[in-house]
């Protein structure tokens, strides 16, 4: 998989736009904390609730992009991989920082989307008199941790294991 900072930035930019849908669409009075069971259980007005979004678009930006960069630039010592004794030679260590890059921009764009449709769900639900999340969250909400486990199982069990030729 070959997860480009594109990617990213695409998803970034969609969060970004749920973030001024919702400072257009949105009432006073702004459901900000679920329950499990979908049922609202906390509530923020507008402002604060868009600043809270806007500041957690930067942070998450700001650790993803931060950890990209370390991928490219920091010390193999930092990196902790299967196989570390392979990947951490001088020939192999360019590709190594490649994959944990493509896999950083990967995680970022699957958490921003998860984050845009958590966005769409509050503008969704925010004017109803009793709001409660929609069943595609959850199903959204399953989907990303089922992807990050597969995912994490993937990169443990498999894709950092050495190449058995040259030619992989």
């Amino acid at each position: 998989m070959r997860a480009r900072p594109g990617l990213f930035v695409a998803t970034t930019a969609a969060l970004v736009g749920v973030l001024a849908w919702s400072a257009v669409s949105l009432p006073e009075r702004v459901p900000r904390h679920f329950g499990l069971d979908g049922k609202v259980t906390a509530y923020a007005d507008r402002t604060t609730y868009l600043v809270g979004g806007a500041v957690l678009v930067a942070l998450v930006t700001a650790v993803l992009v931060g950890c990209a960069q370390l991928a490219q630039r920091g010390h193999l010592a930092w990196f902790t991989v299967p196989h570390g004794d392979y990947w951490k030679t001088p020939e192999n260590a360019p590709r190594l920082r490649r994959m944990v890059a493509d896999d950083v921009w990967g995680l970022g764009s699957a958490t921003m989307l998860l984050l845009v449709g958590v966005g769409v769900s509050v503008v969704v639900v925010a004017d109803d008199p009793r709001p409660s999340l929609p069943l595609w969250t959850d199903v959204l909400l399953i989907s990303y941790v089922v992807g990050v486990l597969g995912w994490s199982w993937y990169l443990a069990a498999r894709r950092y294991t050495p190449p058995t030729s040259d030619t992989d």
